[in-house]
């Protein structure tokens, strides 16, 4: 089955198949330079999407004195434990799920040794943007970023280019450097054309390229509307 976005007066948006986005998570390697946390605390730093509820992140301890501490803190963009018993702390972080769509942290559980002399940070970033990850509500809003689209040369008004279709539609996926997954196409049914061609379904299909067919519809020149409802087209 093809995924197609429909649009028009009466047209009911269907959902579609997920289209994947380049990842946009972000881990924090624990040889990077992070702030000085003084002993026996521990620092949350929570960066990303989707934290206007806040990320639930779980902290237990599971060495030395430290297996006595478990704790549950809803963090929006940092917070402090203070007073820790000295020892290693798993840490994690739960899935943000807000809206029907999701956002995931990375890293997911992290491991944190809390001194005496000096304490721990960890930054966990949230995205809704992971490979996979994807989701496109009812009226086609993508769970993250934008979902852009193009018709290349629609009106064979660019000189040397392809007139509108899959081979202007590469083109002008070269040019700007990434796919856009919107594929758009002027489609007349007075030509009596099939619909899709057999070239816009191979575009679809294309492997490593995720675009979905954008179906919209209007009325021929000298129509309204009201002549569609009144069954005069």
């Amino acid at each position: 089955m093809l995924p197609v976005a429909v649009t028009g007066p009466y047209a009911q948006a269907q959902p579609i198949s997920p289209v994947a986005v380049a990842p946009a998570a972000e881990a924090t390697p624990a040889n990077k330079k992070t702030p000085q946390v003084p002993g026996r605390r521990l620092q949350l730093k929570v960066t990303g999407e989707r934290l206007d509820t806040g990320a639930n992140i779980s902290v237990r301890g599971i060495t030395g004195r430290a297996r006595s501490v478990r704790q549950t803190v809803v963090v929006r963009r940092a917070a402090r434990l203070k007073n820790l018993a000295p020892g290693r702390y798993k840490i994690r972080a739960r899935t943000i799920r807000t809206d029907g769509f999701e956002a995931r942290p990375t890293p997911k559980r992290f491991v944190a040794k809390v001194g005496r002399k000096r304490g721990a940070y960890v930054r966990i970033r949230y995205s809704a943007c992971n490979q996979a990850n994807v989701r496109f509500n009812k009226i086609l809003v993508p769970s993250c970023g934008v979902l852009w689209g193009a018709v290349a040369n629609a009106f064979a008004s660019r000189p040397g280019w392809p007139e509108q279709g899959p081979d202007s539609h590469r083109r002008f996926e070269k040019v700007f450097g990434r796919t856009f997954g919107l594929y758009s196409y002027y489609f007349s049914a007075a030509k009596d054309n099939p619909f899709p061609r057999e070239t816009d379904i191979d575009l679809l299909r294309e492997r490593n390229h995720d675009r979905v067919m954008l179906a919209h519809w209007k009325v021929a020149d000298g129509l309204t509307f009201a002549d569609v409802t009144e069954g005069k087209a």
